[in-house]
């Protein structure tokens, strides 16, 4: 029931791209980062904007504890995101 009707195309691409490998090879830094480009639409008007989250991880031997801890980025990521999406809306109006 509001006026302020958006339409938002969105794209999201997680990358997980390795920083750095010991003497033996092993992985032991890495970044992940998300990058997304929205499309919105809004009164007539058309708006592109992109935002990018990045981070340095040390790799952790625990593969379980390792995932558990990139999901936890990743969603903090998501949350950054959203907000600025919700700050650049605003400006929109």
């Amino acid at each position: 029931e509001s006026d302020n009707l958006f339409k938002i195309k969105m794209n999201t691409i997680l990358k997980k791209e390795i920083i750095s490998k010991n003497a033996t090879g092993k992985i032991t830094n890495y970044e992940l980062q998300a990058i997304s480009d929205f499309r919105i639409n809004y009164k007539e008007k058309n708006v592109s904007v992109s935002f990018q989250e990045k981070l340095n991880i040390k790799n952790i031997e625990n593969s379980f504890e390792q995932k558990k801890y990139e999901n936890v980025v990743k969603n903090n990521f998501a949350s950054s995101i959203q907000e600025k999406l919700i700050l650049k809306l605003k400006t929109l109006k």
